[in-house]
């Protein structure tokens, strides 16, 4: 099994243990256990042990309905369910990794490539080994950027 979703494992176990003590570590038991739900329902027609991108893309989906739906609610009721939703929303946000600045990006490429280079070799070697970390729109902006310096200088 994989780092990420051994992890949900073991907080879904302490969150069930601590529930008993405070009533909103039921809430990210449940959580928990859609979230691992769900990544097995993808998982189906599979064999292997989910790999953390798999895990990754429904805590990300997971992640951005709540952001709709708290945006959604934001002019409503306040009500419990809203105080539930946002609890579920900064717990997801434990589990999903916050993307890379531009200059974190700028310094990878530097460090990696010494030459004008594609844009698909990069996004390539970001996939493989930054996976969710980054965002292609800025990989884009800063390879463009980079190809430009070379090009001027």
């Amino acid at each position: 099994m994989t780092d990420l979703y051994t992890t949900l494992q073991s907080d879904r176990i302490a969150a069930m243990k601590a529930s008993k003590l405070d009533a909103s570590q039921k809430v990210k038991y449940t959580l928990l256990g859609v979230i691992l739900g769900d990544v097995k329902n993808a998982q189906e027609n599979s064999t292997n042990a989910p790999s953390d991108s798999d895990v990754l893309k429904v805590i990300k989906k997971m992640h951005n309905s709540l952001c709709e739906t708290l945006a959604l609610q934001a002019d409503f009721d306040k009500s419990k369910y809203l105080l539930e939703e946002v609890i579920i929303n900064e717990y997801v946000k434990k589990y999903t990794p916050t993307l890379m600045s531009s200059e974190q990006i700028t310094s990878i490429i530097e460090a990696c490539f010494t030459k004008p280079v594609r844009i698909p070799d990069v996004q390539k070697y970001f996939k493989a080994n930054y996976a969710g970390q980054y965002d292609g729109a800025v990989i884009n902006k800063v390879v463009m950027l980079f190809n430009a310096w070379f090009y001027i200088h």
